[in-house]
Parts: C-alpha cells; sequence; structure tokens
C-alpha cells in the first residue's frame, strides 16, 4: 500500500516558504525604515524549518522504502536548482557562495551516505560538528562580506577553490558548520518518532523555549546580529540565543506533525511543490521586486502591498501547477522541465 501522506508536514513547509518569500524580498523594499525585532526574529524561523523538514522528510522517504536512486536524485535535483538560479537568475558563478538550496542538497547525500550508520555515529557527528562550530566562532574569523562574481573571463580564471569551501563548512549564508546538524536533528526526529509520540509537551515546551529566547534577545540586545548585506535574519552567524529558538521551534513542529490535527489547506500545496515555489519567488524578487521602484505613504506600506500581491500570485500559481501536474506526467517530453521546475 501506498504510505499515507503526513500533510501536517506540508502545512509546516508551506508556512515557512511563504515567511521566506516575504524574508528574501524585504532587503529590495524596507531599505531605509528601522525594522522591529519581532519581524527579524519571524524571518529568521523559515530556513531551519526547511532544513530541519527536510532530513526528517528524507528519513521518512526512506521507511517508506522508496528506491535509494530516486532519493539521490531529489538530493541532485535541489543542487540542480540551486545551479540553474545562480547562473541563469543571479547570472553569478556556481559553488563560489552557498544558499539554503545548496546546504539542503549537500546535507541530504551526507545523510544518505550515514544512513546505514547507527544512530550513535549520527549523534557523534552531531557533537563533533557543534564542537567545530565553537572552536571557529572563537578562532576563526566567521565573514559575511560575501562578494558574487559574474561570468567574465577574469572571474573564472581566478575562482578561489579555498574560498568557495571555507563559504561551504563555515562562511557565509549557510555552512555545513553547524547548519548540517540541523538537517541531521530533523533526520534523528523522524528516527526516534515513535518514542517522541510518547510525550505530549512539545507544544508547551515548543512556546515556552521561543519566549524565553525572544525576551532574552530583548533584555541581550548585543547578541542581535545586525543584518547582512541587508538581509534581516539574525543567524549570521548563529549565536546561543538564537540556538535556544531553534530548540522552541523544533519543539513546537515536533509537537505538530505528530498531532492529530486535519490540515486541508492552500497551505500544503505550497509545502508539496516547496522548491517549485522557490525557484518562482527567486524570479520574481530579481526580475519584478528589485526593478520596483514605487513607495506609497512608506515602505511598510508597500512592503505590505507587495507581499499580498505576491503571496496572492504564488498562491494562485501553485494550485494551477497541482491541478496540471497529473496531465504533465503522461508527457515524457515534459519530465526535464518538471525536473528544473523541482516537480
Amino acid at each position: 500500500m501506498k504510505p499515507i501522506r503526513n500533510t501536517r508536514i506540508d502545512f509546516a513547509r508551506g508556512i515557512a516558504i511563504l515567511i521566506m518569500l516575504l524574508a528574501n524580498s524585504a532587503p529590495y523594499v524596507l531599505i531605509n525604515e528601522p525594522i522591529p525585532f519581532l519581524i527579524r526574529f519571524l524571518f529568521s524561523t523559515a530556513a531551519p524549518l526547511f532544513i530541519f523538514l527536510s532530513g526528517y522528510s528524507l528519513n521518512l522517504s526512506f521507511q517508506h522504502n522508496k528506491p535509494k536512486s530516486t532519493i539521490i536524485q531529489r538530493a541532485l535535483q535541489v543542487l540542480f536548482v540551486a545551479v540553474f538560479i545562480d547562473v541563469f537568475i543571479w547570472n553569478i558563478i556556481p559553488f563560489e557562495t552557498f544558499d539554503v538550496l545548496y546546504l539542503i542538497g549537500f546535507s541530504q547525500l551526507i545523510l544518505i551516505a550515514l544512513h546505514t550508520s547507527k544512530s550513535i555515529v549520527k549523534f557523534g557527528v552531531m557533537f563533533l560538528i557543534l564542537i567545530l562550530f565553537g572552536f571557529c566562532l572563537l578562532c576563526l574569523n566567521y565573514t559575511f562580506q560575501i562578494i558574487e562574481h559574474d561570468f567574465s573571463i577574469y572571474n573564472l580564471t581566478h575562482f578561489s577553490i579555498q574560498s568557495a569551501l571555507q563559504r561551504l563548512f563555515f562562511d557565509g549564508w549557510f555552512p555545513l558548520v553547524p547548519w548540517f546538524c540541523i538537517s541531521l536533528l530533523g533526520y534523528l526526529a523522524c528516527s526516534f518518532n515513535n518514542d517522541i509520540k510518547k510525550f505530549n509537551h512539545f507544544f508547551t515546551l515548543g512556546f515556552i523555549l521561543l519566549l524565553v529566547s525572544y525576551f532574552l534577545f530583548i533584555l541581550f540586545p548585543e547578541w542581535i546580529n545586525n543584518p547582512r548585506d541587508k538581509y534581516l535574519e539574525i543567524f549570521y552567524p548563529i549565536t546561543p540565543f538564537y540556538g535556544l529558538l531553534l530548540l522552541g521551534l523544533f519543539s513546537l513542529l515536533i509537537g505538530f506533525i505528530n498531532s492529530t490535527f486535519e490540515v486541508k489547506s492552500i497551505f500544503v500545496e505550497l509545502g508539496k511543490l516547496s522548491l517549485f515555489v522557490y525557484l518562482m519567488h527567486v524570479i520574481v524578487i530579481n526580475f519584478i521586486i528589485t526593478k520596483f521602484t514605487f513607495v506609497m505613504i512608506n515602505e511598510y506600506y508597500t512592503f505590505l502591498l507587495i507581499g499580498i500581491v505576491f503571496i496572492f500570485s504564488i498562491i494562485l500559481l501553485t494550485k494551477l501547477i497541482s491541478k496540471m501536474h497529473p496531465y504533465f506526467l503522461q508527457y515524457k517530453i515534459t519530465k526535464p522541465i518538471l525536473f528544473l521546475l523541482g516537480l
């Protein structure tokens, strides 16, 4: 029998993609206005939700006996879309900087390699990465001043492998140290899902940890990282208070995934097509929002208007793709296009 799909996972992923849509649009609209910390706090939840769920979903694929080749293909598909975005949308050299799709793709390939190892080995890997992260923060200089190069002959011939590896492992947007731990944590949460179901206080724990994290940031504002390249998320790099936020967020998520809520909404469809939605939102940002110069009474109203139109358009497009998807699958000629779109 085909396993029953947990729509709560899709729902959470759908919420995350909408938050990410707004967070990635903000740098091009909210330029001069002061940003309330609550907005930055909210924007900082989208990426870890995606990364955690990528590990959780990967483990589910193994539990549902999906062919390993299919699972590997999905990880490569994520990397392919990441490269496509860099080359054809941002017009920059790929594998020089690494956004969340690169992290998810590489993390899934590592998790596939670790799948047959014992749980103690996976926990050991997580512990070692966290120790390495602490060492890097104390002894190395985390940098975020990323220069993204276009496809000139000079840039191609002076591509720095050392710089690229540094950003892949520690610097920049989403380095494997420590972000791979979040994907691995999602994978392990799925492995111990039956044990987790015995505990019914994850919702309460999650809310408490999120509130504690929020108020600690308010009490100790020096722990709040400044926006980097106009992006408002507070995890460049991850700080101890943000680690507490993550624990609260994941506790809340685990409680929700293992609840009995019946979820039927457009957010489920957005979650199912999250890779496609991610690709579409980057296209809209680069070719429309970055060219948008109209400002209403202030930037907040402009951002609200753009966000409403953006979300409404993405929802309509998602509903259309959901209805057309079964027809696309009937024609082999569309398979490369579906692969590109992340479908």
